[in-house]
């Protein structure tokens, strides 16, 4: 069965690899060409078995451990032949993860940002920035917050340091790199 679905697993990467060219090619001809041809139902079946396999493909880069460790391995350019080029990767990677780290909390808080602004018709101005997460960012179909309204006192406006909309997101992300480290970490410090 092991050797059946590695068979299956080789055969879908090639092919995900392999029909690229071919499928992007049709996409670019089909914009050009009237709807209907002939070969058009040939094209479309092998351009959907192709989205099928990309499908598989990013399934396989987050659970098939050694298909993985290949690919990414490859495209970081990791060198682990001796201890020395471990630990150089090692300390590189506890880098990357808190640089990393610290970015998507520093993109979290400028999501969660609230600018105001009042200028008020005596001449005055005050400038607020609040926090909040609230339901706005569930709304990812947001209207974009910049607002301004004018009353018969004062003129108010609003605005974020960056999309409401990407505060869950980036939780979401920070939530999946601390446990996805925590869980790895476990498995290494028990030894198994």
């Amino acid at each position: 069965m092991k050797k059946v679905l590695g068979i299956a697993h080789k055969t879908l990467v090639w092919y995900s690899v392999a029909a690229a060219p071919v499928c992007v090619a049709y996409a670019l001809w089909s914009t050009m060409v009237k709807h209907g041809s002939a070969p058009n139902w040939l094209f479309d079946n092998i351009s959907f078995a192709w989205i099928l396999s990309l499908c598989y493909l990013l399934a396989a880069l987050l659970f098939h451990r050694q298909f993985r460790e290949l690919v990414l391995t490859r495209l970081a350019g990791f060198k682990e032949q001796d201890e020395r080029e471990r630990r150089i990767t090692a300390d590189s990677a506890r880098a990357t993860f808190m640089v990393m780290l610290a970015l998507e909390i520093i993109l979290l808080i400028m999501s969660m940002t609230t600018l105001r602004v009042y200028n008020k018709n005596d001449g005055k101005a005050y400038f607020t920035v609040g926090l909040s997460l609230s339901s706005e960012q569930l709304n990812i179909y947001s209207i974009p917050s910049e607002h301004l309204r004018e009353s018969g006192t004062y003129t108010y406006a609003e605005g974020r340091l960056m999309p409401a909309n990407l505060s869950f997101l980036l939780l979401f992300m920070i939530a999946a790199q601390i446990g996805t480290f925590q869980l790895f970490a476990r498995k290494q410090y028990r030894g198994s």
